[in-house]
């Protein structure tokens, strides 16, 4: 029993440092090139940000195949791909002398980070936690948050005293030495082979198909989680919309960064022991009250700050809650429902920063989007609710 819990925590272990390296470095520092891009480009930062966006796109649109490959091929192999076809965007984009060229190397990282970011990750960690796999996952998932907070000044600081490529290839460098291993040395629990394999002759699920009705349902319920972490990309811009300074208005981004970390581990711990759905709801309830915050006390320095703690909680909600709400739902068929769901999960996520953007740029003021968001929170809550009951009667 002790070597199985050596094993099962070495595999916790491993999985957070392939979150960490796909959606802390891949995903979270990608904002710190922007502006270095634009001036070594001559292109404005809004072309430059479509690099986000394709590389949310092509995370969505590779899931399902992930699915179909991990058929046919071993998980380690597939995650390990991942992250040397992520190198390669990396070193690419180092080299990159047109828009087009960090377009592509988008496409490739998004593919990449697909390999080896929540989907596999919380395959694995399912296989060998079983039902109670909440406090896992939400451990390894907070690493996003860790990783993000760490290699975020770390790089930026490459990036003053060196340049922007040095940086970008000491990225793909780090992913090579201290990830790749990680991935490589990742197995399912019997030996490489996951409880979904729907497509093999012979094959019968234990859970039989999901009603389309419960599909809709848990759906929309986690394209309102996505939309509401729209806001992340926007919160220092938010903080200097009320005349901090820029120094300032990245405390307010790492608050939100501690929030992040630290609801996504309670909301795992407490997912294990009641119903997935009231911690959705209470968690929804608190980014509310975080959204409240920095919209009413925005001139606050300590009262802001404190809203963005507190909005963090979204940040399990579109992560964490996504897998445990999956699981509650497809049991057995997790991988199929979960990769088909993150097409539009992604989608919403991309649209929603764009329109808290566009809010703020016709309007003036993000207060409209801050009011938007506890709206979408509103209609969450009820769509939790909802496949709460429809679940329990299925």
């Amino acid at each position: 029993m002790e070597e199985n819990n050596k094993e099962r925590t070495g595999i916790l272990l491993r999985c957070c440092m392939c979150i960490g390296g796909a959606m802390g470095m891949v995903s979270n520092c990608m904002g710190i090139y922007f502006s270095p891009l634009s001036k070594a480009l001559g292109v404005g930062v809004g072309r430059i940000s479509i690099i986000v966006t394709l590389v949310s796109l092509a995370n969505a649109f590779f899931a399902p195949v992930f699915v179909k490959l991990e058929e046919k091929v071993k998980l380690n192999y597939l995650m390990g791909s991942g992250i040397v076809l992520c190198m390669i965007s990396y070193v690419l984009m180092s080299f990159a002398s047109s828009v087009g060229m960090l377009y592509l190397c988008g496409l490739l990282s998004g593919v990449g980070m697909c390999c080896f970011a929540a989907l596999p990750v919380t395959m694995i960690l399912r296989d060998w936690y079983g039902d109670r796999n909440g406090s896992a996952v939400g451990a390894a998932l907070a690493f996003s948050g860790v990783f993000g907070a760490v290699m975020n000044p770390i790089l930026s600081r490459i990036i003053s005293g060196m340049s922007y490529q040095t940086s970008l290839r000491l990225m793909a460098l780090f992913l090579g030495v201290a990830v790749l291993p990680c991935a490589l040395t990742l197995r399912m629990k019997n030996d490489g082979k996951t409880e979904v394999k729907t497509n093999l002759p012979g094959y019968e699920p234990v859970s039989p198909k999901v009603p389309l009705p419960i599909i809709v349902v848990l759906y929309s319920t986690c394209v309102c989680y996505c939309m509401l972490c729209g806001m992340n990309q926007h919160l220092s811009a938010l903080a200097v919309s009320h005349g901090y300074s820029l120094e300032a208005s990245a405390t307010v981004l790492t608050a939100a960064m501690i929030g992040n970390i630290v609801f996504k581990l309670v909301y795992g711990f407490a997912s294990d022991r009641i119903n997935p759905v009231y911690v959705s709801v209470a968690w929804s309830i608190i980014g509310a009250a975080g959204t409240v915050m920095m919209l009413v006390f925005a001139t606050s320095g300590i009262l802001i700050r404190a809203g963005a703690v507190l909005y963090g909680a979204y940040f399990s909600l579109s992560t964490v809650a996504l897998s445990m709400l999956v699981q509650m739902v497809a049991k057995d068929r997790y991988a199929e429902v979960y990769s088909r769901m993150v097409i539009f999960t992604s989608l919403a996520y991309a649209l929603s920063v764009s329109l808290y953007g566009m809010s703020y740029d016709i309007l003036g003021s993000y207060a409209p989007a801050l009011v938007l968001i506890v709206g979408i929170t509103a209609l969450s809550v009820v769509l939790a609710l909802t496949l709460n009951r429809k679940t329990a009667r299925n």
